[in-house]
């Protein structure tokens, strides 16, 4: 349901548009960003994490390693 709310949510505000694409014996509808998304995501890009922070990891002492 979320991804049909988010859908219609982005098409009424023309951020995305859909298509219909060839596959082989059948066709299938693919979503892509309008110019209006395309200049939505580039005006808000510090909204978006484009690195995945690094995970610092607990220390292991090798001496409580089971094998």
């Amino acid at each position: 349901m979320a991804a049909i709310l988010g859908i219609q949510s982005l098409t009424k505000k023309g951020l995305i548009s859909n298509d219909e694409y060839p596959d082989y014996n059948d066709t299938y509808i693919g979503y892509q960003l309008t110019e209006n998304g395309w200049n939505w995501v580039l005006d808000n890009q510090d909204r978006f994490e484009m690195k995945k922070p690094i995970q610092e990891l607990p220390y292991i002492d090798p001496d409580e390693i089971p094998f």
